[in-house]
């Protein structure tokens, strides 16, 4: 898998998450970042539909992933919390985005990672 930090979306919000709170809700007063924070999560949400060769509902992502042994535990609360906050973006307040920007970029990493490895040592084993 590719490195998901050498996507657009990523550099985006990476970008937005070293503004000051200030900087950011100018930002968003002429744009409108959500479609990019989506489009970020979908990134994992198609990777893992074309490693299993059918297509994976959105909201099913964690109890996917971890039933299947490809995140790690502890990886599973904070990917679903995350997730779901994604998911809820038109009712969230822009400061809360602001403030889960990091986490985010973070969690959809953590899991990409994690998911590229445990396939990464499947095919060293065969």
């Amino acid at each position: 898998m590719e490195s998901i930090t050498n996507t657009e979306p990523y550099r985006k919000i990476e970008h937005l998450s070293k503004l000051s709170e200030g900087e950011f809700l100018k930002y968003c007063s002429n744009n409108d970042i959500k479609p990019i924070i989506r489009e970020y999560c979908s990134m994992l949400v198609r990777k893992i539909s074309e490693k299993f060769g059918k297509p994976v509902e959105y909201s099913s992502i964690p109890n996917f992933l971890f039933e299947r042994d490809l995140i790690d535990p502890s990886l599973y609360p904070q990917l679903k919390e995350m997730l779901l906050f994604v998911d809820n973006l038109e009712n969230e307040p822009l400061p809360e985005i602001y403030y889960n920007l990091i986490r985010i970029l973070e969690t959809i990493e953590e899991a990409y990672e994690q998911i590229d490895l445990k396939f990464s040592k499947k095919r060293d084993k065969q």
